[in-house]
């Protein structure tokens, strides 16, 4: 930010159009985020981004330390992770169309929490990695119904869209800090405690989102 700030003459050419833009463009994210609708949207675009952030960057730990697996094997059984989103996007979209935005993303975050709880029960291997490519619907779930919510907030969809990269990256440096900041308690606590707080959130959800189509 400081090297865009020093260099911003050589950066931006000092234009009109630019010169406009650098005026406004905090303006846009206040007008964006004086609605509560927006508000509520990117908070849970940050505590989604918290709670995946930081239980997929413990997964690798999690996997070593109760089947002690090496590398490969870890990343195998986090490949997982990503198939869902790979295979059911289309459907996943269909979804959210057929029943709505309003029942989808409170059965997106439900997912996660209840993926996150039983792996804290320490199953099976099979039963765990089966357990992460269902974490990973519950993030596709959400996370894509999120981003199409932000684009209505403004006619200056990429304003909205960079408030809705903000706070998502944003939780994702911020989940994993939290989850290392407790895990002093236990990983399976710590585990714990991130799936009741989504469980506390998803039921929050259904009234949150109630309108949204």
């Amino acid at each position: 930010m400081l090297l865009i700030v020093i260099y911003k003459k050589d950066i931006f050419k000092a234009n009109e159009t630019v010169r406009g833009v650098k005026k406004n463009i905090f303006l846009v994210f206040c007008n964006i985020l004086s609605s509560g609708r927006a508000r509520h949207t990117y908070f849970y675009v940050l505590f989604n981004g918290m709670f995946h952030g930081g239980i997929f960057a413990w997964l690798a730990y999690f996997f070593y330390r109760n089947y002690g697996l090496d590398e490969l094997q870890i990343g195998l059984a986090l490949l997982g992770y990503g198939i869902p989103g790979l295979l059911l996007g289309p459907l996943l979209g269909k979804l959210a169309d057929h029943y709505g935005r309003q029942r989808i993303i409170p059965l997106g975050l439900f997912l996660g929490a209840l993926t996150v709880l039983l792996l804290s029960q320490n199953l099976n291997l099979a039963a765990s990695c089966v357990l992460v490519a269902l974490l990973s619907l519950g993030f596709d779930l959400s996370h894509p119904l999120f981003a199409a919510i932000v684009t209505t907030f403004s006619a200056q969809k990429g304003a909205a869209t960079g408030l809705f990269a903000f706070f998502l990256f944003s939780g994702y440096g911020l989940g994993s800090l939290l989850l290392s900041l407790i895990i002093n308690i236990g990983l399976e606590s710590a585990f714990q405690v991130f799936g009741g707080c989504l469980l506390l959130a998803a039921i929050c959800a259904i009234f949150v989102f109630r309108k949204e189509k």
